[in-house]
């Protein structure tokens, strides 16, 4: 909930001036950095919880938290405005947050983790796929001659 109020601020805001639009911006792209960090830590707690294991529990959440830091810090950054950078840096992050379920796979040990599913998060890895997909190709605001589309409010 956290991170869809970051973005409905900034889609409620951004039209103000132009100081409000780039913050509630960053806003909007640092709450997509941590959706992605929060979903994988749900995961990654509960499937690496025991044994041997825990050393890898805490290297991944490390690691996309580091991730997490550096998607916040990239955002900002001026060369990194366009819609295809930004996606390029999200898609990345989002790949790596693939990893830890991709190895347990291989890892896996009835013992000391639990079943490595992945039927839950295929749903949720197309929908954001689709979303980049989206906002790379800036539909529907494309077919909009103003750029605008705001016929859903």
């Amino acid at each position: 909930m956290f991170c869809l109020g970051l973005s409905t601020t900034c889609h409620l805001c951004y039209v103000k001036n132009e100081r409000v639009s780039n913050l509630v911006t960053y806003l909007d792209f640092w709450g997509i950095a941590l959706f992605f960090l929060g979903s994988s830590y749900c995961y990654i707690s509960f499937k690496y919880a025991c044994g041997n294991f825990i050393f890898w529990r805490y290297t991944f959440t490390t690691v996309i938290a580091v991730l997490t830091l550096i998607c916040c810090w990239a955002s900002v950054k001026k060369s990194l405005m366009s819609p295809l950078r930004r996606s390029i840096l999200f898609f990345i992050f989002g790949l790596s947050c693939l990893v830890p379920i991709i190895l347990l796979y291989f890892w896996h040990d009835p013992t000391m983790t639990l079943d490595p599913s992945f039927g839950p998060y295929l749903l949720p890895c197309t929908l954001l796929f689709t979303g980049v997909i989206l906002y790379v190709k800036r539909v529907p605001e494309k077919w909009s001659n103003s750029g605008r589309y705001d016929y859903l409010g």
